[in-house]
């Protein structure tokens, strides 16, 4: 386990990186049209270099990171992304951890 200080720096640099390297999108929740998000930002990334993401997921497929800090409930299954004027449905949602804690979510949305 880390110890307090270098969680910090660890968390501090995990949420630095999406705000610095992330894009502007949307969220929208399936279930709950309240929970609806505009200009979040989070880290998108395309895959065709990790084979069995694609493998998975198909060619177009995306990972999505978001800080748990921007949402009041996980994202859930079939919650939809819009990043580029692209709609992103959400396949499945992974909790990122750091020392036992939630510090994020990533979402895999299918491709072709």
């Amino acid at each position: 386990m880390l110890n307090q200080p270098f969680y910090d720096v660890i968390n501090s640099g995990f949420h630095l990186a999406i705000n610095l390297l992330g894009t502007q999108g949307d969220y929208h929740c399936v279930k709950d049209p309240t929970r609806d998000k505009t200009g979040l930002t989070m880290g998108f990334a395309g895959g065709t270099s990790d084979s069995t993401l694609v493998q998975s997921f198909g060619v177009e497929s995306k990972t999505i990171t978001v800080k748990v800090e921007d949402f009041s409930q996980p994202p859930e299954k079939f919650d939809q992304f819009v990043i580029n004027g692209q709609r992103h449905v959400a396949e499945s949602v992974h909790l990122v951890h750091l020392n036992g804690r939630v510090i994020g979510y990533k979402i895999r949305t299918k491709g072709k």
